[in-house]
């Protein structure tokens, strides 16, 4: 019974001890930040299937309001999947860096 307890104890210590590996997804989300830090980025949109910045109107306050979370990118209350990101594209616009995630 205590060879048990032992035996239970180091399993225990072993997996509380292992280090999380971080998915794709989230290694993609801390490079965007550092992106968004070093490219002065102000705002961030997200563009799905052929949408980009050549053939968008961009009005007003569009993305100014954006977050990273582990995998995910919520811009103006709406979370993306960074997994599903198949590029990214820092462009001037107005005076003001955007960065366009492309979906």
């Amino acid at each position: 019974m205590k060879a048990t307890i032992t035996l239970l104890t180091c399993f225990v210590l072993i997996q509380s001890c292992t280090k999380e590996v971080p998915t794709e997804a989230e290694v993609v989300s801390s490079k965007l930040t550092d992106v968004v830090a070093s490219q002065h980025v102000s705002r961030v949109i997200c563009f799905e299937g052929t949408a980009n910045f050549d053939n968008t109107t961009i009005i007003g306050n569009v993305g100014d309001n954006f977050t990273f979370d582990k995998q995910f990118v919520t811009v103006s209350g709406k979370a993306w999947n960074l997994h599903y990101l198949r590029r990214y594209e820092v462009r001037t616009v107005n005076n003001l860096n955007y960065l366009g995630l492309f979906f």
